[in-house]
């Protein structure tokens, strides 16, 4: 995961070219390992521009939703997801319940059927916590996402959906896109 953030500055570069406000790096497990400042930091110099991380995106949208206590649903080694637990923990939130389809790349990762997604999560949907963290910016999810929210009946956090209700906050951006979650419609902009 560390090695997509190896070349960032050479990437976030052809970002720039394109003049864009903010540039999204958008691997929630690489900007975990790399750590969100230094990758911030990074494509700040080579470009002169703002980014958010998939990460830090995820830890304020749990925030915004008040998460303290997660189930983590994940396609993760158990490796990443242990790393996972023990970032959050030393963030203030809790993994009490997990569950996964444990794989070796992003191909596979993303290969994955979202009814896949929706089943682990009904699954976890008893485990005494405040909400559902689904960790993974590779995985097929957005077509189930507000399903498993119904499913699960509390709030669900999603790599992508918080990447992108981080990038819209950032840009102050208030339209929101309906059918992806409560998060990414608003329900949690006045946190």
């Amino acid at each position: 995961d560390a090695a997509l953030a190896r070349d960032v500055e050479f990437h976030a570069a052809l970002l720039a070219d394109a003049r864009v406000d903010l540039i999204a790096f958008n691997c929630t497990a690489a900007s975990m390992v790399t750590g969100p400042a230094a990758i911030n930091r990074r494509i700040e110099a080579a470009t002169g521009i703002g980014s958010v991380t998939t990460i830090e995106a995820v830890l304020e949208s749990l925030s915004a939703t008040a998460m303290k206590r997660v189930a983590l649903l994940t396609p993760y080694l158990p490796e990443v997801v242990a790393a996972e637990v023990a970032f959050l923990a030393e963030r203030g939130v809790r993994v009490d319940a997990s569950a996964g389809l444990p794989c070796a790349g992003p191909v596979e990762q993303g290969c994955i059927e979202p009814q896949r997604w929706l089943a682990l999560a009904r699954a976890l949907r008893d485990a005494p916590v405040d909400g559902l963290l689904i960790s993974c910016a590779g995985i097929q999810v957005a077509d189930v996402l507000a399903d498993i929210e119904a499913a699960f009946g509390r709030p669900v956090v999603a790599s992508n959906q918080a990447l992108l209700w981080a990038c819209l906050r950032r840009l102050g951006i208030a339209e929101r896109p309906r059918g992806f979650g409560a998060l990414l419609e608003g329900a949690f902009d006045g946190s």
